[in-house]
């Protein structure tokens, strides 16, 4: 996760979903 915001790992969870 670029950043590593936890905000950030959130969406990147639902595109994680989505691949």
């Amino acid at each position: 996760v670029i950043g590593g915001d936890e905000c950030n790992i959130n969406e990147h969870r639902s595109l994680a979903l989505v691949y």
